[in-house]
């Protein structure tokens, strides 16, 4: 009983297995076959090889932590260290998850994955800091910063920062950095930067796809679909119209505080700035002046128009225009010339020509 310690070289076989109420030191490898209790700490210099095996706390591996508590799994110095009756989380990391006690359901791995002092449950983060103070539950992040300091519902952000100071709910940010900063909710920003720095919190039901997609949008119910889109010109600025349609490269670029416009073509529309309710379709289309004119109607790549409530088809260098089926011009028709292969029909009554003359 005056005994202290016992050292033993090289292997020792316990085929009953050990129990111990003190410490256990060893400098060769351990093979246990059966069951071993042990209730102090237990240092094994060789290592441990053994078919099962109970562990009443957790277990550090080259001062890693690994635990598993009430179908938790942890791994890493202080992952999850303060979980009292959660369950079902998964956190692996320095610092993983730390800050949840009750919640339950989470993944968390990477340093400070999740970590939180307002801890909230079904979460996914994936990434150093992916995830970091968020306050709510039912959000995904994914890369480094990820929805970091996230307030916002149900949000997703994929990517490096994607979603990171997010404040809206029912957000989907994929990319770097896109939907960074974003303080309204219901949008969607797909690209790098895509609704980057949209911090109004009425720039709600947006769409940006495309690399720098609406950067610092202030507008609300816009669709963006291409690179540049939406962005307020050179530098950034931002735009603050709201509906408006646009699609393909450098669409509504410069575009400040237009709104209700469709553009859709390579740099279509590049040129309006803050017209209202223009339609430009066609590669290269542009409004008739300084980008300020609004209803107008703008068809065929690289047409211009003729200024506010007109319409244009096609460029200057068109040569003809078919129209099958009857054309109502209620206002009248303008023209420098004309040929018909038929009778006009005006005002109810049908002209007719020889070649010389008209007749009604």
């Amino acid at each position: 009983s005056s005994t202290t310690s016992a050292t033993i070289y090289g292997t020792l076989n316990v085929p009953s297995g050990i129990s111990s109420s003190g410490g256990v030191t060893l400098s060769g490898n351990v093979a246990m076959t059966s069951t071993s209790s042990h209730t102090g700490l237990a240092s094994f210099a060789g290592g441990i090889s053994a078919s099962g095996g109970t562990f009443g706390n957790n277990i550090f591996i080259q001062n890693r932590e690994i635990g598993f508590t009430s179908s938790n799994v942890l791994f890493g110095t202080n992952a999850g260290p303060i979980i009292t009756s959660g369950t079902d989380n998964i956190l692996i990391g320095l610092c993983a998850g730390r800050g949840i006690t009750n919640q339950v359901n989470n993944v968390a791995i990477g340093t400070n994955a999740l970590r939180s002092n307002s801890p909230t449950s079904r979460n996914v983060a994936l990434g150093t800091d992916a995830l970091l103070n968020n306050t709510q539950s039912d959000t995904v992040g994914i890369g480094s910063e990820a929805l970091a300091n996230n307030t916002g519902l149900y949000a997703v952000g994929l990517g490096t920062r994607a979603g990171s100071g997010n404040v809206g709910s029912n957000v989907l940010a994929i990319g770097y950095q896109a939907l960074m900063n974003s303080g309204a909710g219901n949008q969607i920003g797909i690209g790098p930067y895509a609704l980057y720095n949209n911090t109004s919190p009425s720039a709600q039901h947006n769409i940006a796809i495309g690399l720098n997609s609406m950067w610092t949008n202030s507008g609300l119910q816009n669709v963006a679909i291409g690179n540049d889109t939406l962005i307020g010109t050179v530098g950034y600025l931002g735009q603050s119209g709201n509906r408006n349609t646009v699609m393909g490269y450098r669409a509504g670029y410069n575009n400040r505080t237009g709104s209700d416009n469709v553009f859709l073509g390579h740099q279509a529309g590049l040129g309006n700035s803050s017209g209202n309710n223009n339609i430009y379709i066609g590669s290269g289309v542009s409004g008739s002046t300084l980008g300020t004119v609004s209803n107008e109607i703008v068809i065929g790549t690289n047409a211009a128009g003729f200024g506010s409530n007109t319409t244009t088809i096609g460029p200057t260098t068109q040569t003809s225009a078919t129209i099958y089926g009857l054309l109502n011009a209620p206002s009248g028709i303008s023209a420098s010339g004309g040929t018909f292969a038929n009778n006009v029909q005006a005002n109810g009554y049908i002209l007719t020509s020889n070649a010389r003359s008209w007749f009604l």
